[in-house]
């Protein structure tokens, strides 16, 4: 479902399953701005937390054409700067230079535009913002990018230049010199981090409560409970099923002795010559056994009472548990977690691309089907170069050839991976590596089967 129709689902129907998909899609884009906007990643959990909880209370406003993604990345800058204008200052100072005595060169451009990176941003129109936010944060195909700016492939192209070239020269402005190239891949590699894993369960949650009551009754359920929860609450309910019976029994106890007690007496007839004449010499002692029956009887129907809720905790306990059961998620599978090793090999092999041509080297990419010097003086060793091309295929060898190429074609493919890789559906997947050093990865019938973007 496309987040258009998410965001109008949950509008609409108020689905939290909607919501929990917009949150899980886009957590990424707004932690990874948030966390570069304070530095601080339990900050950055809390400015995440806020723009969710924001989204939930402004969906209904929103325009049916707004972008998503570039909304919450306003909100997001907005919040954090809020937030934290000082300390981020200070945070971003530091972090700049500890990040120049770094002597790795794929930590080298990125350490140089982080810092200045959403200030940067900031001075674009909104139509630019977007596109670089679709582009290279969400990784989306300049396809994508034209159909939500609603503009053609080739405009989408000359615009997000044009944007990039504006960041460049913010950057330079600001004492930091970069080429449009190294932007590009490092916005690629760097923009976008895995958030914490334990956040999405929390936003979805804290968002969902800030709406009003009415609202909550419908939209919070077991489904928002994460399975660890879930345990918590069902302990809880045993422990308290548990005390309630041990009560139960206690009062039960107690009644049947009081009844005991009473019947005894209704059995001794209260006659003067009785030698069992039971001691009711005065009125006091009458009332005293009219409240004991009353007392009794409250206390008969309480137990009844706790019965009736003892049975519900064990009804609600089963449910708890079931829930508990249908929420645990299994294991990132094989497959998975080998496309995911590839698709980060090639992202590699993307910088090393873009460094190899921003120092205006013409060394060759490869050399007999091996990583050359230049590629392996970057990873610092030939076994992890080897490592990251071992499966691998590129269409250029030289920076020379890859600029040519982008001379020739829009967007073109630079390389992808040999093999390609099964996944759980049956499906068979590559990864692809584009000129300017983004990834992407496409599912394939076969696995001899290949993008035909790569043969034209």
């Amino acid at each position: 479902m496309q987040h258009g129709n998410l965001l109008k689902e949950y509008v609409q129907n108020g689905s939290q399953e909607a919501f929990k998909e917009i949150v899980r899609t886009h957590l990424p884009l707004v932690w990874s701005t948030a966390r570069r906007q304070v530095q601080d990643s339990h900050l950055a959990e809390d400015v995440a937390q806020q723009v969710f909880s924001l989204l939930a209370q402004k969906a209904q406003t929103l325009s049916e054409d707004v972008i998503l993604s570039g909304w919450l990345y306003r909100a997001t800058v907005h919040t954090a700067s809020r937030i934290q204008r000082q300390e981020h200052r200070r945070v971003a100072r530091e972090q700049h230079a500890a990040n120049l005595m770094s002597d790795s060169p794929q930590e080298s451009a990125w350490s140089q535009i982080e810092p200045l990176l959403d200030s940067a941003m900031s001075e674009l129109d909104e139509r630019d913002r977007d596109a670089i936010v679709l582009r290279y944060f969400e990784k989306k195909s300049l396809k994508d990018v034209g159909a939500a700016l609603g503009i053609n492939d080739d405009a989408a192209q000359k615009r997000l230049s044009r944007a990039v070239e504006k960041l460049r020269q913010y950057f330079a402005q600001n004492g930091q010199t970069i080429s449009a190239t190294t932007l590009t891949a490092s916005l690629g590699v760097g923009a976008i981090q895995p958030a914490p894993a334990a956040l999405l369960a929390s936003i979805t949650a804290t968002a969902v409560s800030s709406l009003p009551a009415a609202s909550n009754l419908t939209l919070i359920s077991w489904t928002m409970i994460k399975p660890v929860a879930a345990t918590i609450a069902l302990v809880g309910l045993v422990a308290t099923a548990v005390v309630q019976r041990n009560t139960n029994q206690s009062l039960r106890a107690e009644l049947d002795e009081s009844r005991a007690a009473l019947a005894e007496l209704n059995q001794t007839p209260p006659t003067n010559n009785s030698p069992h004449q039971p001691k009711l010499a005065d009125d006091t002692e009458l009332l005293r056994l009219r409240a004991e029956v009353a007392r009794l009887r409250a206390v008969a129907t309480e137990l009844e009472q706790m019965k009736i809720d003892y049975a519900s905790y064990q009804e609600a306990a089963a449910r708890a548990l079931q829930q508990a059961r249908q929420d645990q998620r299994p294991a990132p599978s094989e497959a998975k977690s080998v496309i995911t090793r590839a698709v980060s090999n090639m992202k590699q092999v993307g910088l090393a691309v873009r460094v190899i041509d921003d120092s205006k080297s013409e060394a060759d990419f490869l050399i007999d089907g091996k990583a050359a010097p230049e590629v392996i003086k970057i990873y610092g060793s030939d076994i992890v170069a080897g490592k990251i091309f071992e499966n691998i295929t590129m269409l250029v060898n030289n920076s020379a050839e890859v600029r040519q190429l982008a001379q020739e074609h829009p967007d073109p493919i630079i390389g992808y991976t040999t093999k390609a890789i099964q996944d759980d559906d049956g499906k068979w997947v590559r990864a692809y590596l584009f000129w300017d050093g983004s990834v992407t990865s496409r599912q394939h019938a076969t696995p001899e089967e290949i993008w035909d973007k790569v043969k034209r």
